[in-house]
């Protein structure tokens, strides 16, 4: 079965709020009971509602498997280029380790020059779980 790559939906939420409470990092700031939290829904829909950004998730059946949001930065410098950006990169835990995020790589990577962008980078704040190779590919420093 193929993974499939799209926007996220609304009823994404349970499942993406899941991914991000579902490491290290998350444990310590994410709330995934549900009902979920108001602001998760109101974040959602705060991202849904900007052309610069993208809340995507990767589906492979019926199940979420992976999520990441991709955000395009207006710019004066370099003649006033765009920037983008990836953050919040999570992939269900049985896939962590098994370069699951360089898909994700590829897919910011492939919507990212449509966008007119000069370059692509990724937010850290800190790296977990085999994070570091996908930032490797990415050419980014923690």
């Amino acid at each position: 079965m193929t993974i499939v790559y799209r926007d996220a939906l609304e009823a994404d939420l349970p499942a993406i709020v899941q991914l991000l409470a579902d490491d290290p990092l998350g444990a310590e700031r994410e709330d995934a009971s549900v009902p979920l939290l108001p602001a998760y829904l109101a974040a959602f829909q705060a991202i849904a509602a900007l052309d610069h950004q993208r809340l995507v998730v990767a589906v492979k059946g019926e199940r979420i498997m992976g999520t990441m949001q991709l955000l395009v930065v207006p710019g004066l410098s370099m003649r006033g280029a765009s920037h983008g950006y990836i953050e919040a990169v999570r992939i269900v835990a049985d896939l962590r380790g098994a370069r699951g995020g360089g898909a994700f790589r590829s897919l910011g990577r492939r919507t990212m020059p449509g966008r007119g962008l000069w370059h692509g980078a990724a937010g850290v704040r800190r790296v977990a779980n085999g994070g570091a190779s996908f930032l490797a590919e990415m050419r980014v420093r923690p």
